[in-house]
């Protein structure tokens, strides 16, 4: 619990006679920390609650889809989401102790039952303790330089994610194999399989590769096959290299 996050919001001036004062009521710090010293055992573990679990899965897969989603050399963001996991469970549990220690705080000066210790972390805490961390990421965002631009806003192509399917190591490519890649935008905890069509769809009428369908024992399947280099125009070289920005050493065809 030891761990320190670094907050940097831009300058705000208060007036401060707007804000509530702390209750009279309130434990002070020192009452707190001996709470916490009296009752919480040294090195314990805390759990989420079954509802916290699945919530954290739902959590866990959209930091990890904002992370694909930065620009290739915005380590410092990736960086910062990759942390974001662990960070949300410290932070979770953290807070489920905070407030046992304050409800038990209010119980002694009521001198009511006080319950016994819970090392689970609910998902209601799970959730608000999200927002926290989701404020965190942003005011750290806000330190570093402006993102790179990963779409052309003028013409409609995704160009990050068009340079991330001709990266793959194959010369034909499914839509299958573009989900199992985790190229296209998760949607409702899934991939789309009309998204990753679409993005075929692009490279073929960029005519950096050709489309084809194969029909089996199931549904047809799309394939799409990338064009080799030296059946392209120098044109559509100086798209893939310099628009789309592909290495070439990665490009098999």
């Amino acid at each position: 619990m030891d761990r320190q996050l670094y907050s940097c919001p831009p300058e705000v001036h208060y007036d401060y006679d707007e804000y509530r004062q702390v209750p009279a009521d309130m434990p002070k710090l020192s009452q707190i920390f001996a709470e916490i010293d009296e009752v919480h055992p040294s090195g314990s573990t805390y759990t989420l609650s079954q509802e916290a679990h699945t919530e954290f899965i739902a959590i866990h897969d959209s930091i990890n889809e904002r992370i694909r989603q930065q620009h290739q050399h915005e380590h410092d963001r990736k960086s910062i989401l990759s942390k974001g996991h662990g960070q949300l469970l410290r932070l979770a549990a953290i807070y489920t102790c905070m407030d046992q220690v304050l409800h038990r705080l209010e119980l002694k000066a009521q001198n009511q039952p006080i319950p016994d210790w819970s090392f689970e972390i609910p998902v209601e805490i799970l959730k608000r303790t999200k927002i926290l961390l989701d404020y965190f990421i942003d005011e750290k965002f806000a330190i570093l330089p402006p993102p790179r631009e990963m779409n052309s806003e003028s013409d409609g192509y995704d160009w990050h994610r068009l340079r991330r399917i001709l990266e793959l190591p194959h010369v034909n490519i499914t839509p299958a194999l573009i989900s199992q890649s985790h190229i296209q935008v998760r949607k409702n905890g899934r991939y789309c399989r009309d998204d990753a069509l679409k993005l075929m769809e692009d490279l073929k009428d960029l005519n950096l590769a050709v489309l084809s369908t194969t029909s089996g024992r199931g549904r047809p399947t799309t394939i799409l096959r990338k064009r080799k280099l030296e059946d392209l125009s120098e044109e559509e070289k100086d798209l893939m290299f310099k628009k789309i920005k592909l290495d070439k050493d990665k490009y098999v065809a």
